[in-house]
């Protein structure tokens, strides 16, 4: 006797296509959620990030058997993507370091002043 939620009600590829509908049907929400002008102003990066992570869990849940493990993989590539883009911005091409980010500054700064002496 399995004690998986819908196992009462269907079968097991029963319950696959329901769990397949509610996943298309969360997605589907979340993702139309974002045209709201509200939530686009306010929360538009945290809504992509719940599709993101809603469809890693809910598409992997038949293959993996501990969500902590999706989870730990998941933080994982976020590290090693955070160490990636260190990397490259600042040994790989350092577009903003020393003279030329003080240069810059300043020829903002001097534009501005003229900006509001005119």
């Amino acid at each position: 006797m399995t004690t998986k939620v819908g196992s009462y009600l269907c079968n097991k590829n029963e319950h696959r296509f329901q769990l397949r509908i509610h996943q298309n049907y969360t997605g589907a929400t979340s993702t139309y959620f974002r045209f709201l002008p509200y939530i686009k102003q306010n929360f538009d990066y945290g809504v992509v990030i719940f599709v993101l992570t809603f469809n890693l869990i809910a598409i992997s849940s038949y293959q993996v058997r501990s969500v902590l493990k999706i989870a730990r993989d998941r933080f994982y590539t976020i590290a090693i993507g955070c160490v990636v883009c260190l990397i490259m911005s600042v040994i790989v091409f350092p577009n903003w370091s020393g003279e030329d980010l003080h240069n810059s500054t300043v020829n903002r700064l001097e534009r501005l002043a003229k900006s509001i002496e005119d």
